[in-house]
C-alpha cells in the first residue's frame, strides 16, 4: 500500500490563517481524488470547537462532537483523536494541532490518501520536518492591505445578504450525486414553462434542470416537456455553452465530456486531461499568451465562439425558474414566456440592462461539483431586488437579478440599484492570503445580436512546460 502524501502548513502560533489554508487544501484534494470522505484529527474533543470555529458551521461541529462524524456539503467528515479512530479513511486527513507522535499513528490509517499537517508551534513543525523532509509546504503570503480590504468586503457582503434575503432554493451537487428529480411523479404532468400537459406534449426525454455542460448529471426536471427542452438547448444553452467554454476548458469542468478549446487558426489548443491536468499547446511566440517562468504563471487571451448575450442571460433565468418554488414561480409567467420566445429581441420583454455579476475565484476549487442559491427579498426592505440567482462551478461564480417589473417597480423608476458581489469562500482571509483576490466584473448581456471575436483573459499557474514541435497546418479547403 502506497504511503499517504505529506503536506504541511506554517505553525498556527505564527500564522493563524494556516488552518484555513489546510482546510482549503483538503477541499481541493477531495475534488482531485474524487473522494467524499475526509478525516479531522484533533488532540481531543475539547479542542475541536476552538480549532474549527469559523471553518465548520455550528451544526456540523455539534454532530462531530456528538457522533464523531457529520455530512457537510456532500462530504463525510470523521473525527479522529488519540482515543477515537476509524478503520479505513479513503481520503485526506487534516491534522490540526496534534502531537507529531500521534500523527505518525494516524497516518497509518488504511486508505488514507493525504496527510495535511497544521502544527500548533514551530517546535512541532521542526520535529515533523525532521521525520518528513520531503513534505510539501503550503506557503502563505503576508496579508496585504489589498487582501484585508477583500476580506472586509466579503464579510460586508455576507451581512448585506443575511439582512435582506431568505434562501428559497439551494443545492450542491457533485458528479457522483444521486439523481434528484424536480416535480416528483405528478400525473398528469404539466410543463412548468409552456403549461401544456400530457398528451398535448410529451415528456420522454431526460431534461436537465441546469445545462449538462457545467457538470450537471443529477438535477433532472420532470416538469420540462420535450418541446421546451429542445427549445432551451437551441436558444439559450448553446449561447451559454459558447460563452463559458474558455472557463470550462481551463477549469476542467466535465459536462458531456471533457471540454477542449481550439483557436480558429488551429495554432492554440487546450485540453482537459482528467480532473487534474490541463494541456495547453501553442507557439512560443504566439501573442495570445504571456508566460512568467519565474512565477510559473501563464495568461491566455482566448477568443469566444460567436454567442448572443441575451441568450446567456436567459439561460441563467431558466435555471432559476427550474428550482423556483411556489408561490414565486407563479409570479414569473412573464419570464417563462420570455425565455420561450422564438427569437432574442428587446421587444419581447423591454427590460434592460440585463446585468451579470461575474467573479473568478483564484486557487484550487472543486471542478466536479456546482452549487446554486435562489434568494427572495424579505419584507420591509425596499433597497434591493426581489429575486437573485447565484451559480458557482469550478472557479466561476455568476449572479443575476431576475427581471421582476412589478415587484421591483420602485427600484426601476429610481433608475439605480447597487447589489454587492455575492460572498464566497474565495473571499475569506485564509484564501486571499494563499491565492490572492478574486476578480470581479459586471457584464451587460442585453445585446440581441451575435457577438464575434470577443476575448476572454485567464491567468493561472502551471506545473510543467514541455517544448514540442508546432502542430501541422490545417489542410487547405
Amino acid at each position: 500500500m502506497a504511503a499517504a502524501r505529506r503536506i504541511h502548513t506554517p505553525a498556527l502560533s505564527e500564522q493563524p490563517a494556516a488552518l484555513a489554508a489546510g482546510w482549503l487544501t483538503c477541499s481541493y484534494l477531495l475534488a482531485q481524488r474524487g473522494a467524499i470522505d475526509m478525516g479531522i484529527a484533533a488532540p481531543c474533543k475539547k479542542t475541536l470547537r476552538e480549532l474549527l470555529d469559523g471553518l465548520c458551521d455550528a451544526d456540523a461541529l455539534g454532530l462531530l462532537e456528538r457522533d464523531n462524524r457529520c455530512d457537510l456539503e456532500g462530504h463525510v467528515l470523521y473525527l479522529v483523536t488519540e482515543r477515537i479512530r476509524v478503520g479505513r479513511l479513503p481520503g485526506p486527513l487534516l491534522a490540526a494541532g496534534v502531537d507529531p507522535d500521534l500523527l505518525e499513528e494516524l497516518a497509518a490509517t488504511a486508505g488514507l490518501t493525504d496527510v495535511v499537517f497544521v502544527p500548533r508551534t514551530a517546535e512541532c513543525l521542526a520535529t515533523y520536518l525532521a521525520r518528513h523532509p520531503d513534505s510539501a509546504a503550503i506557503v502563505l503570503r503576508e496579508e496585504s492591505g489589498d487582501a484585508s480590504a477583500a476580506t472586509r468586503e466579503n464579510e460586508a457582503a455576507a451581512r448585506w445578504y443575511d439582512e435582506r434575503y431568505d434562501e428559497i432554493a439551494h443545492g450542491l451537487l457533485r458528479s457522483t450525486s444521486r439523481p434528484q428529480y424536480l416535480g416528483g411523479d405528478l400525473s398528469p404532468r404539466r410543463c412548468r414553462y409552456c403549461g401544456r400537459t400530457d398528451p398535448e406534449t410529451s415528456f420522454r426525454d431526460k431534461a436537465h434542470a441546469f445545462p449538462e455542460q457545467i457538470g450537471n448529471k443529477a438535477l433532472i426536471d420532470r416538469r420540462e416537456c420535450d418541446a421546451c427542452n429542445r427549445h432551451f438547448a437551441r436558444m439559450v444553452e448553446d449561447d451559454y455553452a459558447k460563452w463559458t467554454l474558455p472557463m470550462r476548458a481551463t477549469g476542467r469542468v466535465t459536462g458531456k465530456g471533457l471540454p477542449s478549446f481550439k483557436s480558429r487558426d488551429h495554432q492554440m489548443r487546450i485540453d482537459a486531461r482528467g480532473p487534474r491536468n490541463l494541456a495547453i499547446r501553442l507557439g512560443e511566440k504566439d501573442p495570445r499568451h504571456r508566460l512568467d517562468e519565474e512565477t510559473r504563471t501563464v495568461t491566455l487571451q482566448l477568443e469566444r465562439q460567436p454567442y448572443v448575450p441575451m441568450g446567456v442571460f436567459k439561460c441563467l433565468v431558466k435555471m432559476a425558474l427550474a428550482v423556483m418554488p411556489e408561490p414565486e414561480a407563479g409570479e414569473c409567467d412573464h419570464l417563462k414566456r420570455w425565455i420561450l420566445a422564438p427569437a432574442h429581441t428587446f421587444e419581447s420583454y423591454p427590460y434592460r440592462p440585463l446585468r451579470l455579476l461575474e467573479q473568478f475565484l483564484p486557487g484550487p476549487m472543486p471542478n466536479d461539483q456546482f452549487q446554486y442559491a435562489l434568494l427572495r427579498r424579505r419584507p420591509g426592505h425596499a433597497d434591493c431586488p426581489y429575486l437573485i440567482f447565484v451559480l458557482q462551478f469550478s472557479n466561476v461564480l455568476h449572479q443575476i437579478v431576475l427581471p421582476m417589473h412589478d415587484q421591483d417597480r420602485a427600484l426601476i423608476e429610481q433608475g439605480h440599484c447597487e447589489v454587492p458581489f455575492f460572498p464566497h469562500i474565495g473571499g475569506t482571509a485564509g484564501h486571499v492570503q494563499a491565492y490572492g483576490r478574486s476578480q470581479a466584473r459586471v457584464r451587460d448581456l442585453s445585446g440581441t445580436a451575435a457577438v464575434s471575436g470577443e476575448q476572454q483573459s485567464l491567468s493561472f499557474r502551471y506545473a510543467q512546460r514541455i517544448d514540442q514541435p508546432p502542430p501541422p497546418a490545417p489542410a487547405p479547403a
